[in-house]
C-alpha cells in the first residue's frame, strides 16, 4: 500500500489537497521520521504528514481550540506554551505514540 493511500485512509479528508502537494509533504515527512520499517514506518510517516498539513491549512492564531461558538463566532484557543504542536492534532498525538512505541532507546555496552 502506498504511503499517499494511507494518508487517505486515516485522513479522508486530505482528498481535497492536490497529488502534488501531498506527495511534496509525503516525503518532506518521510526525511523525519527515523524509526519503524516497512507497514509501520510508512503509517509513521502517513501521520506526520497529515500532521503537517493539518496545521499548514490552519489560518489565524495558533494553539488547540479550548472553546468554540457559533452564534456571533467566537473562538478561543490556549496559549502556545501549554500546548506542544504535537498535541494540536489528534494525527500528531498518534505520530508521537508511534516514535515512542517504535523508537530504541540508546544503548551503551558496558566492559565486563
Amino acid at each position: 500500500m502506498s504511503q499517499d493511500s494511507i494518508l487517505l485512509d486515516i485522513a479522508p479528508e486530505m482528498s481535497s489537497v492536490s497529488s502534488d502537494k501531498r506527495a511534496r509533504i509525503l516525503a518532506l515527512a518521510s526525511l523525519q521520521v527515523n524509526f519503524g520499517t516497512g507497514d509501520i514506518k510508512d503509517l509513521a510517516i502517513a501521520y506526520l504528514a497529515a500532521h503537517m498539513l493539518t496545521m499548514a491549512n490552519r489560518s489565524g492564531a495558533g494553539g488547540q481550540i479550548i472553546s468554540e461558538s457559533e452564534g456571533d463566532l467566537s473562538r478561543s484557543f490556549a496559549n502556545g506554551s501549554s500546548v506542544s504542536a504535537w498535541g494540536q492534532t489528534g494525527y500528531g498525538l498518534e505520530y508521537i505514540r508511534l516514535r515512542n512505541t517504535y523508537s530504541m532507546g540508546v544503548m551503551t555496552r558496558q566492559g565486563i
